[in-house]
Formats: C-alpha cells, structure tokens, sequence
C-alpha cells in the first residue's frame, strides 16, 4: 500500500487496518515488526538512514532501546 506522502506498508490488513507483521517504509527510515489497527504494537525495529537502529516494545514496559 502507498500513501500520498511517498510512504508505504508492506504487510497484512485487518478490516482495513494494517495488522499484523509488516514493513512501513517512511522517509528516512524502514520499520519491521507488528502492527494493528494502523498503529505500531508489539515489538518491532527501526532502521534510519545514518545507521541508527532502534529496538521497540509497544505492549512493555521495557524502555526503546537505540542502537547506534
């Protein structure tokens, strides 16, 4: 699926709603992990364009950790 802003998202729907695993490829940045109901949840990864990547828990209490 592509938006109007040149971002897209590589994975499963529900309803509508992206959900699931997934890729959203953003500016400057790709995400993989869980999505559901359009949102980030779960646990997933970023990946940016100067090498940064960062680790996220959505349904944790566990702090996003960033690897640089």
């Amino acid at each position: 699926m592509s938006f109007d802003d040149g971002d897209r998202y590589e994975g499963g729907f529900y309803q509508g709603a992206m959900s699931g695993p997934g890729i959203y490829h953003g500016d400057g940045f790709m995400f993989l992990g869980e999505f559901e109901g359009n949102q980030k949840s779960g646990c997933g990864v970023a990946a940016y364009m100067n090498g940064a990547v960062a680790v996220s828990y959505t349904h944790l209490t566990l702090p996003t950790i960033l690897l640089v």
